[in-house]
């Protein structure tokens, strides 16, 4: 597994990879994705954008990019 924490274009970055079996895109859409979902929407709350797709090599990437004023929210 790797992990990376950073900026991009004045962007907060977070991308997970891993050499696990994999995801299918049907596995990031269908019913049994409402982990994915709700991953998806606390990203888009903050502005930001949730990606979850399939390695080449294996695996999974999972990464997320967040505005510079992204606004926080409480609960």
């Amino acid at each position: 597994m790797d992990i990376a924490l950073g900026t991009q274009s004045g962007c907060v970055t977070l991308e997970i990879n891993d050499d696990g079996t994999g995801i299918t895109e049907a596995g990031t859409m269908g019913p049994g994705s409402l982990g994915i979902l709700g991953m998806r929407e606390r990203a888009a709350a903050l502005g930001g954008v949730l990606e979850v797709v399939p390695r080449e090599e294996g695996g999974t990437r999972v990464a997320a990019w967040f505005p510079p004023s992204a606004p926080a929210t409480r609960r």
